[in-house]
Protein backbone atom coordinates (compact mmCIF):
# COMPACT_ATOMS: atom_id res chain seq x y z
CA UNK A 1 0.00 0.00 0.00
CA UNK A 2 1.49 3.79 -0.86
CA UNK A 3 2.41 5.87 2.14
CA UNK A 4 -0.27 8.18 1.51
CA UNK A 5 -2.79 5.31 2.12
CA UNK A 6 -4.51 7.37 5.15
CA UNK A 7 -4.93 10.01 2.76
CA UNK A 8 -6.37 7.68 0.15
CA UNK A 9 -9.33 6.30 2.86
CA UNK A 10 -10.29 10.13 3.91
CA UNK A 11 -10.49 10.71 0.39
CA UNK A 12 -13.15 8.09 -0.52
CA UNK A 13 -14.81 8.09 2.48
CA UNK A 14 -15.17 11.91 1.74
CA UNK A 15 -17.14 11.07 -1.29
CA UNK A 16 -20.47 9.39 0.80
CA UNK A 17 -23.24 11.32 1.12
CA UNK A 18 -24.11 11.24 4.68
CA UNK A 19 -26.49 8.38 4.78
CA UNK A 20 -23.44 6.64 2.75
CA UNK A 21 -21.18 7.12 5.53
CA UNK A 22 -23.85 6.21 8.33
CA UNK A 23 -24.00 3.01 6.55
CA UNK A 24 -20.54 2.41 5.60
CA UNK A 25 -19.94 2.58 9.76
CA UNK A 26 -22.79 0.40 10.56
CA UNK A 27 -21.05 -2.70 7.87
CA UNK A 28 -17.68 -1.62 9.45
CA UNK A 29 -18.95 -2.40 13.50
CA UNK A 30 -20.27 -6.14 11.83
CA UNK A 31 -17.65 -6.85 9.33
CA UNK A 32 -15.85 -10.09 9.56
CA UNK A 33 -12.32 -9.52 10.25
CA UNK A 34 -8.87 -11.77 9.47
CA UNK A 35 -8.53 -14.06 12.18
CA UNK A 36 -5.36 -11.58 14.02
CA UNK A 37 -7.96 -8.63 14.68
CA UNK A 38 -10.54 -7.77 16.16
CA UNK A 39 -14.15 -6.04 15.55
CA UNK A 40 -13.98 -1.99 16.01
CA UNK A 41 -16.41 -1.31 18.96
CA UNK A 42 -19.60 0.57 17.78
CA UNK A 43 -19.24 3.12 20.70
CA UNK A 44 -16.15 4.12 19.13
CA UNK A 45 -17.62 4.86 15.47
CA UNK A 46 -20.40 6.98 16.83
CA UNK A 47 -20.09 10.17 16.25
CA UNK A 48 -16.76 9.57 14.38
CA UNK A 49 -15.76 11.53 11.19
CA UNK A 50 -14.21 10.34 8.07
CA UNK A 51 -10.45 11.32 10.18
CA UNK A 52 -11.62 9.40 12.62
CA UNK A 53 -12.97 6.46 11.28
CA UNK A 54 -9.41 6.05 8.84
CA UNK A 55 -7.53 6.19 12.30
CA UNK A 56 -9.71 4.29 14.04
CA UNK A 57 -9.60 1.39 10.75
CA UNK A 58 -5.93 1.85 10.48
CA UNK A 59 -5.34 1.56 14.34
CA UNK A 60 -7.10 -2.03 14.48
CA UNK A 61 -6.62 -3.75 11.01
CA UNK A 62 -3.06 -1.85 10.00
CA UNK A 63 -3.10 -0.12 6.24
CA UNK A 64 -3.27 -3.33 4.06
CA UNK A 65 -6.00 -4.93 5.52
CA UNK A 66 -8.08 -1.47 6.41
CA UNK A 67 -7.60 -0.82 2.53
CA UNK A 68 -9.34 -4.06 1.62
CA UNK A 69 -12.05 -4.39 3.91
CA UNK A 70 -13.00 -0.37 3.01
CA UNK A 71 -13.26 -1.65 -0.80
CA UNK A 72 -15.39 -4.43 0.45
CA UNK A 73 -17.83 -2.47 2.48
CA UNK A 74 -18.26 0.00 -0.10
CA UNK A 75 -19.06 -2.53 -2.63
CA UNK A 76 -21.29 -3.93 -0.07
CA UNK A 77 -23.22 -1.26 0.27
CA UNK A 78 -23.20 -0.10 -2.79
CA UNK A 79 -21.46 2.54 -3.52
CA UNK A 80 -19.10 0.61 -6.07
CA UNK A 81 -17.78 3.18 -8.17
CA UNK A 82 -16.28 4.88 -4.99
CA UNK A 83 -14.77 1.46 -4.26
CA UNK A 84 -13.19 1.02 -7.26
CA UNK A 85 -11.94 4.25 -7.55
CA UNK A 86 -10.45 3.26 -3.96
CA UNK A 87 -9.10 0.13 -4.80
CA UNK A 88 -7.36 1.68 -8.12
CA UNK A 89 -5.41 4.60 -5.58
CA UNK A 90 -4.73 1.77 -3.12
CA UNK A 91 -2.94 -0.40 -6.14
CA UNK A 92 -1.61 2.18 -8.40
CA UNK A 93 0.47 -0.49 -10.64
CA UNK A 94 -2.65 -1.98 -11.82
CA UNK A 95 -4.80 0.08 -14.73
CA UNK A 96 -8.67 0.60 -13.66
CA UNK A 97 -11.32 0.91 -15.71
CA UNK A 98 -13.39 3.14 -13.77
CA UNK A 99 -17.01 2.42 -13.78
CA UNK A 100 -19.82 0.29 -11.77
CA UNK A 101 -18.59 -3.27 -11.15
CA UNK A 102 -14.88 -2.19 -13.02
CA UNK A 103 -12.05 -4.26 -11.89
CA UNK A 104 -7.83 -3.29 -12.52
CA UNK A 105 -7.07 -4.83 -15.63
CA UNK A 106 -5.22 -7.64 -15.66
CA UNK A 107 -6.73 -9.20 -12.36
CA UNK A 108 -9.02 -12.54 -12.41
CA UNK A 109 -11.61 -12.17 -10.60
CA UNK A 110 -11.68 -15.35 -7.83
CA UNK A 111 -15.07 -17.65 -8.45
CA UNK A 112 -17.00 -16.76 -5.54
CA UNK A 113 -17.03 -13.00 -6.27
CA UNK A 114 -17.56 -13.69 -10.00
CA UNK A 115 -20.69 -15.84 -9.24
CA UNK A 116 -21.92 -14.55 -5.82
CA UNK A 117 -25.39 -14.06 -7.37
CA UNK A 118 -25.49 -17.32 -8.82
CA UNK A 119 -23.97 -19.29 -5.86
CA UNK A 120 -26.73 -17.43 -3.67
CA UNK A 121 -29.48 -17.76 -5.53
CA UNK A 122 -28.85 -21.57 -7.36
CA UNK A 123 -26.41 -23.52 -5.16
CA UNK A 124 -28.28 -26.29 -3.16
CA UNK A 125 -25.71 -28.12 -1.13
CA UNK A 126 -25.08 -25.17 1.28
CA UNK A 127 -24.91 -27.38 4.43
CA UNK A 128 -22.65 -29.63 3.13
CA UNK A 129 -20.55 -27.10 2.01
CA UNK A 130 -21.04 -25.50 5.82
CA UNK A 131 -20.04 -28.80 7.36
CA UNK A 132 -16.61 -29.04 5.29
CA UNK A 133 -15.83 -25.50 5.60
CA UNK A 134 -16.62 -26.22 9.66
CA UNK A 135 -14.49 -29.67 10.03
CA UNK A 136 -11.68 -27.40 8.00
CA UNK A 137 -11.61 -24.75 11.01
CA UNK A 138 -12.27 -22.39 7.80
CA UNK A 139 -15.85 -20.80 10.03
CA UNK A 140 -16.17 -20.84 13.55
CA UNK A 141 -18.64 -22.19 15.17
CA UNK A 142 -20.51 -19.01 15.87
CA UNK A 143 -20.17 -18.29 12.30
CA UNK A 144 -21.57 -21.61 11.25
CA UNK A 145 -24.41 -21.47 13.81
CA UNK A 146 -25.34 -17.97 12.38
CA UNK A 147 -25.21 -19.14 8.91
CA UNK A 148 -27.44 -22.48 9.86
CA UNK A 149 -30.08 -20.12 11.77
CA UNK A 150 -31.14 -18.42 8.38
CA UNK A 151 -34.87 -20.14 7.09
CA UNK A 152 -33.62 -20.24 3.42
CA UNK A 153 -31.12 -21.92 1.60
CA UNK A 154 -31.08 -18.30 -0.25
CA UNK A 155 -30.12 -16.83 3.17
CA UNK A 156 -27.92 -19.21 4.45
CA UNK A 157 -25.92 -19.16 0.64
CA UNK A 158 -25.90 -14.72 1.25
CA UNK A 159 -24.77 -15.24 4.74
CA UNK A 160 -21.77 -17.63 3.99
CA UNK A 161 -20.46 -15.62 0.77
CA UNK A 162 -20.44 -12.82 2.86
CA UNK A 163 -18.61 -14.29 6.30
CA UNK A 164 -16.08 -16.13 3.77
CA UNK A 165 -15.12 -12.95 1.56
CA UNK A 166 -14.51 -10.92 4.49
CA UNK A 167 -12.13 -13.88 5.63
CA UNK A 168 -9.71 -13.63 2.82
CA UNK A 169 -8.78 -15.35 -0.36
CA UNK A 170 -7.86 -18.91 1.66
CA UNK A 171 -11.03 -18.85 2.60
CA UNK A 172 -12.75 -18.33 -0.69
CA UNK A 173 -10.19 -20.79 -2.28
CA UNK A 174 -11.41 -23.13 0.95
CA UNK A 175 -15.28 -22.09 -0.01
CA UNK A 176 -14.98 -22.77 -3.68
CA UNK A 177 -12.85 -26.10 -3.40
CA UNK A 178 -15.75 -27.26 -0.97
CA UNK A 179 -18.69 -26.36 -3.43
CA UNK A 180 -16.36 -28.43 -6.29
CA UNK A 181 -15.90 -31.34 -4.11
CA UNK A 182 -19.37 -31.25 -2.89
CA UNK A 183 -21.48 -30.03 -6.58
CA UNK A 184 -19.07 -30.63 -9.32
CA UNK A 185 -21.66 -30.22 -11.79
CA UNK A 186 -22.78 -26.92 -10.16
CA UNK A 187 -19.48 -25.36 -10.12
CA UNK A 188 -18.62 -26.70 -14.12
CA UNK A 189 -21.19 -25.31 -15.11
CA UNK A 190 -20.17 -21.62 -13.49
CA UNK A 191 -17.18 -22.31 -14.99
CA UNK A 192 -18.24 -22.64 -18.43
CA UNK A 193 -20.01 -19.35 -18.46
Amino acid sequence: MPRAARQILVDALDNLERHGFRRFKQHLTEAEVERDFSRIPRGRLEGADTVDVVNLMISYYREEFAGRLAVQLLREINERSIADGLEGDLNPGGAVVRGAGAKPQGTVVHPVEKHFIQIVQNFNSVDAVLDSLLARQILTTEHYDKIRSYPTRQEKSRELCVIVRGRGSQAKDALWDAMVDIDPFFTNNLSGQ
